[in-house]
């Protein structure tokens, strides 16, 4: 078993030696004479070298340039790193484009299931267990028959999920670990309080083996007919500097790149082709500091505590061509801080930059901060939108170019929304009736000039100062939204509030000459402002 030359690890960027630690072999070099020519079929010598690496405790596999077909998925072992010469300069290739879900996958980096994987898409081919609807917060879940609790044992990996996408588990799912289970009872005591419950909790798979503490970095992967790259029920997972190439690389149009059901795993530092990263019902982990080119990030199935940060989405799509949301966060998600990404070219009504729909009671909580989105037209796109999404930090965000900055529909309630810049945006925010905002506006004192004119703006203030040096008709407070209040202190006695064209609801139905330094509050409701209060101070 040949070890690789220090001198043989260079960083792609520096072209300085790097070294990921542990044992260190490349695929080219005897027993495993690996060609890297793109036609030989390379998965026999690249799997025995994973075993010897595995074998000896771990370390890194080394794969120098060149492009390496495979006839089935490349799949590495825990504490067995892969690492390249760069991307595109080495690509691992699998020329299985017609096989069985999963071999046609061209990275897989999966746990060993009782019974097989759901994503095997193979029904009824997992071994999961029916549990009785579980309390969200607790930690315990009952099986319905109760002797099946004593298929699992303490220490042991499971999986608890639903089933809202198949015949075997699929989301909401939870990677955790087994404290006691009783098989008189049905009880399986957990180490960590379930993050989701009810009836969308349906069933319990036990892990006969986890795969974890893998890094894969400086390569390029191409597609297939199904998926670039799927991490399943995994943990402690890197991928970094990587190229993901769909289409006339390797694959369709549609290849892509998936953690599911996993823990702590981080896609950074990578670039993209026309394909979505998606993170399915993990806990942790995130995406960062990468580029897509086309395509964009979803982050579903229950996934919570998720980092998408730094990433720059050009052109989203949903991986087959069509306009997509750039950052999508629909299906049972909490709790995800999306920051500092840049969002270019978003290109439909029904899609926006950024978009939260909640799938039951509970799902949002999001950060979304220091944002930079940017429409294609400001007739269609929109910026942020939440769909029966609550509790989401809307903050510091710029939107550019857009039909609507954001949008807060279907019970999106209990937002903070402040301090977002707007640039070219022809409505700042549409919230329906049924949603709100908390805390939405900057207090402060926002003065009028001399010349505000007939429809002085309101948008984002709390409380205004109108004074001017001539008498003024003001018919309407233009930037308002819906469920806004706001003060307005008269400097002068120069202003009366017009009645006439319906945007005013003043005391008395009348027109109104505010004397200096009165004081008035208002509230902004189906488009129009209705006075709370005057009081007039000497």
């Amino acid at each position: 078993m040949a070890q690789v030359p220090r001198s043989k690890f260079v960083n792609w960027v520096t072209n300085q030696p790097q070294i990921l630690g542990g044992l260190l072999i490349s695929v080219i070099d005897p027993p495993y004479n690996a060609k890297g020519d793109g036609v030989t079929d390379d998965i026999a010598a690249i799997n025995a070298a994973i075993l010897d690496v595995s074998a000896a405790g771990g370390g890194t596999l080394y794969f120098p340039a060149g492009t390496y077909a495979m006839s089935s998925s490349l799949m590495p072992v825990s504490n067995v790193n892969l690492q390249g010469a760069g991307p595109d300069v080495t690509t691992i290739k699998n020329t299985l484009t017609g096989g069985p879900n999963p071999n046609n996958i061209t990275l897989l980096i999966g746990s060993t299931f009782t019974g097989g994987s759901h994503l095997d898409q193979l029904p009824n081919t997992a071994t999961t267990y029916l549990v009785n609807s579980p309390t969200e917060g607790t930690n315990t879940v009952t099986t319905t028959t109760h002797a099946d609790a004593g298929n699992f044992s303490a220490g042991q990996t499971v999986i608890v999920s639903g089933d809202a996408h198949g015949t075997s588990w699929w989301f909401s799912s939870w990677m955790t670990t087994v404290v006691s289970a009783n098989a008189s009872t049905g009880i399986i005591m957990l180490e960590e309080n379930l993050p989701v419950g009810g009836s969308r909790i349906t069933r319990v798979q036990g892990l006969l083996a986890l795969t974890q503490n893998i890094k894969v970095s400086d390569m390029t992967i191409l597609g297939t007919n199904n998926e670039s790259i799927q991490v399943l029920g995994a943990r402690n997972i890197v991928l970094d500097n990587i190229a993901i190439r769909p289409g006339s690389f390797g694959g369709t149009s549609g290849a892509s790149h998936s953690f599911a059901g996993s823990r702590n795993c981080w896609m950074r530092n990578s670039v993209s082709y026309g394909v979505i990263l998606d993170v399915l019902g993990c806990f942790g982990g995130g995406l960062i500091n990468n580029t897509l080119n086309s395509g964009a990030i979803a982050v579903d199935g229950g996934s919570q505590d998720v980092l998408v940060g730094g990433n720059t989405v050009n052109d989203p799509t949903d991986g087959n061509g069509n306009n997509f949301h750039g950052i999508y966060l629909p299906g049972y998600t909490r709790r995800v801080r999306v920051i500092g990404n840049t969002i270019v070219n978003v290109n439909n009504s029904f899609f926006a930059g950024i978009s939260s729909n909640g799938s039951i009671a509970g799902d949002g909580n999001h950060i979304i901060i220091g944002n930079t989105i940017t429409g294609a037209n400001t007739t269609t796109p929109q910026g942020v939108v939440l769909d029966n999404s609550v509790n989401n930090t809307i903050v510091g965000n710029w939107l550019n170019n857009l039909a609507t900055g954001g949008s807060l529909s279907n019970g999106s309630t209990g937002n903070t929304v402040e301090a977002n810049t707007f640039v070219g945006v022809t409505t700042r925010y549409q919230i329906s009736s049924d949603s709100s905002i908390r805390e939405p506006f900057t207090a402060g004192l926002f003065k009028f000039t001399s010349n505000a004119g007939a429809t002085p703006s309101v948008a984002d203030g709390h409380t205004f100062q109108i004074v001017n040096s001539s008498p003024q008709n003001v018919t309407n407070f233009t930037g308002g939204v819906s469920g806004q209040e706001i003060i307005v202190q008269f400097g002068d006695s120069n202003t009366t509030l017009i009645v006439s064209g319906g945007l005013f609801h003043l005391s008395g139905g009348i027109n109104y000459n505010p004397p200096v330094n009165t004081l008035m509050k208002f509230v902004f409701a189906f488009d129009v402002w209705y006075e709370l209060s005057r009081v007039t101070t000497n």
